[in-house]
């Protein structure tokens, strides 16, 4: 055989060995996004969580405090305000789930199917 054409079945596998090397990191770099983007939804979720525990704690020491504390007058004036705040926390909706999905597919690969393509690419005729 030449070596030309040593050279061109060479070279037509080092392309294909260079797409699945580039699939390959494609695909890394979609599951290290898609982690990234599952990372940065708990931590906000995190964040809103730990605001929503602390408003509520605040309201619930304001208004204990106030009665434990409060005149008569001092209760009346503030009946509306923490009312308000207790309707407000009591129509907050919690969300339970971040908004990104914790499942990551990657879809199935047909090492079957590759391995008889890549056993049929290049064979070699001889007349």
């Amino acid at each position: 055989m030449s070596e030309s054409r040593r050279n061109l079945a060479s070279a037509a596998f080092d392309i294909l060995r260079g797409e699945l090397d580039k699939r390959q990191e494609n695909l890394l770099q979609e599951l290290g996004d898609a982690q990234e983007a599952r990372e940065k939804a708990l931590r906000l979720q995190k964040d809103f969580l730990e605001d929503a525990l602390l408003a509520m704690n605040h309201t619930c020491q304001f208004t204990a405090t106030l009665l434990r504390e409060a005149t008569e007058v001092e209760l009346a004036t503030s009946h509306a305000r923490v009312l308000a705040r207790l309707e407000t926390l009591q129509a907050q909706e919690v969300l339970l789930e971040p908004g990104v999905s914790s499942v990551v597919r990657i879809t199935e690969m047909d090492h079957k199917k590759l391995s008889e393509e890549v056993e049929a690419f290049g064979r070699v005729a001889t007349e």
